[in-house]
């Protein structure tokens, strides 16, 4: 009955509760003419006096397995409605909530309306997070963008300047009227600063508050954002858990870390796999086109890798490994 739909179901439950109110009504009426015979025979008991005990017991019976009957099939709507109550609160939860909630509970052998309303609801929570991973990624160009820009408007705006000294010596122009265009030109260079420094991505302007962070739990929820975007381009994950890794940092930060690690893993290396194993140093492994150092300098999220590491000390290699890439990190105990 697990592959039937609700309303199948709903039909089922009805016509084995009517069939079963004249079977049970039978078969009990059977049992109780016998046990009622068997006793009058064998204990020579009054057959009036035993006769109405036993109508009693019939009828007490027949309630009985009745009340059962509607008990079981209560437990059943029950059910459905638990199913129906927990996929609300999770659709509520995803559009009140800043956190997605955790995906519902699908059984693999059911096909009816709710399973497939619970894969939807995980196909969508899936979506999501994806949507929010590539507008992460997309603010870290942004930010990287604008920082290459506001550095190469302000190279040639610090030539300009010591052209323009240059020239007022040599044409012995007075200060103040060589101090308008220098006013001009440092108004450009403050402008440019100002916008870049609104979405610049710099770790060294944070305070955080380090503290011991599990890297399983972080790995499990970053790998639960991608699972997607993996899944849908046949990438198989492996995650080998030896130890619990612990850290002294940030989890906010660290999950970053990892984020951008699986982003240049999924967007650059092309691989088909992809390794997690969680030992005394973590190591993420994939079996693509390898690691280009010459390519990886302009890439933001070797930028932004690099830059969580350092302010975390943690070690950092990356090398190339069998056609793909080797991320290696690990926290030296102090």
């Amino acid at each position: 009955m697990k592959n039937r739909s609700l309303l199948y179901k709903f039909y089922f439950m009805i016509s084995i509760s009517i069939a079963a109110i004249p079977l049970v009504f039978i078969v009990l009426g059977y049992m109780v003419f016998f046990g009622h015979q068997w006793i009058t025979a064998i204990l020579n008991i009054d057959e009036s006096f035993q006769g109405s005990i036993i109508t009693s017991y019939f009828y007490l019976m027949f309630f009985a397995i009745l009340f059962s009957l509607m008990f079981l099939g209560a437990r059943y709507f029950k059910r459905v409605i638990e199913r129906v109550t927990e996929m609300e609160k999770t659709v509520k939860k995803i559009a009140g909530d800043a956190d997605f909630p955790d995906k519902l509970e699908v059984m693999n052998d059911s096909e009816d309306e709710l399973n497939q309303l619970a894969h939807s609801i995980n196909t969508l929570i899936d979506r999501l997070r994806a949507k929010e991973l590539e507008i992460s990624q997309m603010e870290d160009l942004r930010r990287e963008y604008l920082k290459q820009l506001s550095h190469d408007i302000n190279t040639p705006l610090n030539a300009l300047n010591l052209e323009l000294y240059l020239y007022n010596q040599e044409h012995g122009i007075p200060q103040d009227e060589a101090g308008v265009l220098y006013s001009k030109v440092d108004y450009i260079s403050k402008l440019v600063n100002t916008i870049s420094s609104q979405a610049l991505f710099d770790i060294n302007n944070y305070y955080v508050f380090k503290k011991e962070v599990e890297l399983n739990g972080l790995i499990d929820k970053t790998m639960e954002k991608w699972f997607y975007l993996l899944n849908k381009n046949q990438v198989e994950v492996n995650i080998e858990r030896k130890i619990i890794l612990k850290w002294t940092a940030d989890d906010l930060w660290i999950e970053r870390l990892l984020e951008n690690i699986i982003s240049n893993i999924f967007r650059h290396s092309h691989t088909n796999q992809l390794d997690i194993i969680i030992d005394n140093q973590l190591i993420i492994k994939d079996y693509g086109k390898g690691f280009d150092k010459s390519e990886a300098a302009n890439k933001t999220g070797n930028t932004v890798i690099e830059n969580i590491c350092q302010k975390f000390e943690i070690q950092l290699n990356i090398s190339p490994s069998h056609g793909g890439t080797v991320y290696t990190m690990y926290q030296k105990r102090k």
